[in-house]
């Protein structure tokens, strides 16, 4: 797809998807350059890495042969009309990922509300220790591998996480896919539910093979065939399922069932959740005929991502850890972990939210969720830029007649929150910094006092 031949130009290059694409076609000898609005992490890591990069640029460079750009950025941005005027072929990141795809035999796609990125990067190191070599595009940062949201590897198989955001996984034909769940999610674009599940069966309906969390209701997925599915989770009726959690220093070992095959697994990453997360990737793996040894071997040294239950460092000797996620459910699974891994302690969970549609939609499963930490301290509504509906009002104040005084903080301003922990913070806290917006600073500043 990429050559030596070609000057790549990426616009919104500091993005988790963009970057990942500008990594793979400088590996395949591309030229690649790129700009973004602001400087971050990633911009300047990819410089060091020989890459090109712009702040803030309107110009695109004269001898470019190709365009990638991120969803957010917009039709109207100056360079993607320069590239429209002097006739650049132009992708956005889900067009190109799924090119990319395409260029291989065996492809697997991660999708699902929850769990894709782990689940993505388990599956990747599970064919990394079975020999397979495979290349990954993931999103987020993985420890494991040099902390890059790729894996460089062979022309025979690749997996990618796949988003359903605005139907994007629909440019991705892979030839299997992994469902990790499916819940109320993405609702400035899907109508609700059911609409999502219409999205998820037009997706799957061309893949060879489909791994699926038991709890999705197959007669949801329209045009799926029984043939094409394999089902993970608790349930003795599932093809692959689980039994007999132990907890073993920080570690969860757990028996798995597949047919006849039982086999023990350990892994490093509390919860049910990343329980699931596993059966999936061994569902996935057993299906591509993975020694049971690599499977084993692969969970075993996974050491997690990034902003995934986190660990960041220590505050007033608390133990501060940072996670991505956003959704009802994702704050209870990621409380109930913390629980497994440390029952004795008092866990603080500040959190952002993020989008204000999203918050009002499912705002009586926030009420709920919010009912999980010991102390919840709630931050102002992440506005989302370009995602946002201007007739939905709603406020973090209006959690609070809902949730009880003596476990709930609201300080609007994320500035605030280092001075209040440090009045009440004690040393054996968990403090969990959780959003999907740039709440993350938060656990930055906390672990650098």
């Amino acid at each position: 797809m990429f050559n030596n031949r070609d000057h790549l130009y990426c616009i919104g290059i500091g993005g988790i998807g963009v970057s990942a694409l500008a990594r793979f076609a400088m590996a395949r000898g591309a030229r690649v350059s790129g700009s973004d609005l602001t400087e971050n992490d990633l911009t300047k890591q990819l410089c060091k890495e020989g890459i090109s990069v712009e702040i803030d640029s309107i110009e695109i460079p004269d001898d470019v042969t190709r365009v990638i750009y991120s969803p957010a950025v917009p039709e109207t941005a100056p360079q993607r009309e320069q590239a429209r005027v002097r006739g650049i072929p132009t992708q956005s990141y889900p067009e190109a990922l799924g090119e990319i795809v395409s260029s291989f035999p065996t492809s697997i796609a991660v999708s699902g509300t929850n769990g894709k990125s782990t689940t993505t990067a388990m599956l990747g190191q599970i064919l990394e220790h079975a020999g397979m070599n495979p290349t990954v595009i993931v999103g987020t940062l993985v420890p494991s591998w040099e902390n890059k949201n790729i894996r460089f590897g062979g022309k025979d198989f690749i997996i990618v996480e796949a988003c359903e955001w605005r139907e994007h996984f629909h440019h991705i034909q892979p030839t299997h896919a992994i469902v990790t769940n499916i819940e109320e999610e993405h609702l400035d674009y899907f109508r609700d539910l059911h609409h999502l599940y219409e999205s998820f069966s037009t997706f799957l309906r061309p893949v060879g093979t489909v791994v699926m969390n038991e709890r999705i209701p197959s007669d949801e997925l329209h045009g799926i065939q029984t043939k094409q599915t394999r089902t993970f989770g608790i349930q003795q009726t599932s093809n692959v399922f689980y039994s007999d959690v132990q907890f073993d220093h920080g570690s969860q070992v757990f028996s798995v069932h597949a047919s006849t095959t039982v086999f023990d697994v350990r892994i490093t990453r509390p919860g049910i959740h990343n329980i699931e997360n596993a059966l999936a990737a061994i569902a996935m793996a057993l299906e591509l005929g993975v020694p049971i040894r690599a499977i084993q071997d692969g969970l075993s040294y996974f050491s997690g991502i990034w902003r995934r239950f986190e660990l960041r460092g220590t505050f007033h000797s608390a133990l501060v850890f940072s996670d991505y996620g956003h959704h009802p459910s994702a704050i209870i699974s990621t409380i109930e972990g913390a629980r497994e891994f440390y029952p004795d302690r008092r866990i603080i969970l500040v959190f952002q939210p993020h989008q204000r549609q999203r918050t009002q939609y499912l705002f009586q499963k926030f009420v709920k969720a919010f009912q999980a930490p010991d102390l919840l301290i709630l931050t102002e509504i992440y506005d989302v830029p370009g995602r946002e509906v201007s007739d939905v009002q709603i406020s973090i104040d209006d959690f609070k007649p809902r949730l009880s005084p003596d476990r709930t903080i609201v300080m609007k301003d994320p500035l605030d929150i280092p001075a209040y922990l440090a009045q009440i913070v004690k040393p054996d806290d968990i403090v969990i910094i959780m959003g999907a917006g740039p709440i993350d600073q938060l656990a930055t500043t906390l672990t650098r006092v």
